[in-house]
């Protein structure tokens, strides 16, 4: 008798004992001269087959040729397993590339079978077959790439002579250029100081820290010794810009820079004042207004309002360039244009404001309320006559206290006053002057009405 233990199922036994009596070609044919062979070299105890897991505890031979026979028949379901798994790949390939309609209903069958032959999943062989065709169309991508790549290379090889070109033209003088050694004033440097003095006119609202009378002091006098800094050099580049650029006398520009930057912090209690008055003007004369906050946050009339306060001290201290460069920054905001050498008094009210012109040499007396659209401009001048007029000639209109002007008025020339109290109708054009307490109207057009049968 033979012991067996095996790894392999009990009921594989039958099987190999079944193959062994219908003739395995790998079986000894002869038991009886299989026997007596192993009575020839003598009967020993066989040693555990590591490939087997098979202990034998006789000499019979019954246990061998049953486990040669298994793994024979091991061997017939790898092979069986191998061209199931072949079968389905080229199935699922198939299916791939049927048409549409015929394409699901291939998908269908395989699915519902789902090949599992051989332990072969057809929706894991098409996953397979994706990332292929992925990295086919990465691929030509990647070489699509290289042909944009090459392209771009193409035209900035050309960039250098586009270069040459813009070089040559700031050389012979074809347009506006700074290419000198002397200085030049910096329009971002100077909005950031505009800014500054906002917080100085109104502590507290725009301040990126909270200002309470605790810290009022520090961020005080913090933004002030910025802003003298900041200023003083901006001043002094504007000036050295001019003796330079126009060949002036020199003014000692730092100096000067130092102690324009002064003279405006000093005023800076003057022009809050002044920025109260025309908030409160402002708040009287619309019930639209919620508070003073709303229109010190939001109304673009008070935004040019205090630019333009700030600008005209700078102006009226002989400051070239920046007063300009911040009334002109406001007027790209909010779309109203004062000139830093207007004279406006207090209360000055802008409603709305959209389109609002206020040229240098007009006069603004107090309480004065301007809605949008309206200009108080110069009548053009004669081609050459430029230089005549530089300098500060008056050439726009006078308006004097609590003047109301409404929506598209143009009032022209310097020779005009609006007298006090007197309201100036929309869309009127006017050169002439107008005496106090009078109401300019124009005349009503001659209107049209038609029903809507008679529309075309």
């Amino acid at each position: 008798m033979v012991a067996v233990r095996s790894r392999f199922s009990p009921s594989l036994l039958p099987l190999a004992h079944e193959q062994h009596h219908n003739g395995d070609r790998y079986e000894h044919q002869d038991e009886q001269s299989y026997d007596a062979e192993q009575e020839a070299h003598g009967a020993v105890e066989e040693e555990p087959l590591p490939w087997s897991g098979v202990v034998l505890a006789g000499t019979s031979c019954t246990a061998l040729r049953m486990w040669r026979a298994h793994l024979h028949s091991i061997h017939l379901l790898l092979c069986l397993h191998v061209f199931l798994a072949l079968l389905c790949l080229s199935a699922a390939r198939s299916a791939l590339i049927l048409p549409d309609g015929l394409q699901s209903n291939q998908e269908a069958t395989l699915v519902s079978s789902r090949c599992c032959i051989g332990h072969v999943d057809v929706r894991k062989v098409k996953s397979i077959m994706t990332m292929s065709d992925d990295k086919q169309v990465l691929q030509e991508r990647h070489d699509s790439c290289r042909v944009e790549t090459s392209d771009t290379a193409r035209y900035h090889l050309q960039l250098p002579e586009v270069v040459e070109t813009v070089i040559h033209s700031c050389e012979d003088c074809v347009g506006y250029s700074h290419v000198d050694f002397e200085p030049i004033p910096s329009r971002e440097v100077t909005v950031k100081i505009l800014y500054m003095l906002r917080d100085l006119l109104f502590p507290g609202y725009f301040s990126r820290e909270k200002v309470d009378p605790i810290t009022l002091r520090y961020a005080v006098g913090r933004t002030t010794t910025t802003v003298f800094d900041l200023l003083a050099e901006q001043i002094a580049l504007s000036v050295r810009h001019d003796c330079y650029r126009y060949g002036r006398e020199c003014s000692d520009c730092a100096a000067f820079g130092h102690e324009a930057a002064l003279a405006l912090l000093e005023d800076i209690p003057r022009i809050r004042a002044l920025m109260a008055t025309d908030v409160r003007a402002t708040f009287d004369g619309d019930p639209a207004a919620a508070s003073p906050d709303e229109i010190i946050f939001g109304y673009p009339g008070i935004q040019a309002t205090y630019v333009y306060r700030l600008a005209h001290r700078l102006f009226e201290l002989g400051v070239p360039l920046l007063p300009r460069i911040m009334t002109e920054h406001v007027h790209g905001i909010t779309g109203i244009d004062i000139h830093p050498g207007a004279s406006i008094g207090e209360g000055f009210v802008v409603d709305h404001g959209t389109g609002v012109v206020v040229g240098e040499t007009v006069s603004i007396g107090k309480n004065v309320r301007v809605y949008q659209g309206v200009t108080l401009g110069a009548l053009s001048l004669p081609k050459g006559c430029g230089d005549r007029f530089r300098g500060g000639v008056k050439r726009h209109p006078t308006i004097e206290d609590e003047v109301i002007i409404y929506a598209g008025a143009t009032i022209l020339g310097g020779d005009v006053v609006i007298g006090a109290r007197s309201v100036i109708g929309g869309n009127v054009w006017i050169t002439e002057s107008v005496p106090p307490d009078t109401t300019v109207l124009a005349e009503p057009p001659r209107l049209t009405y038609k029903a809507m049968a008679d529309r075309p």
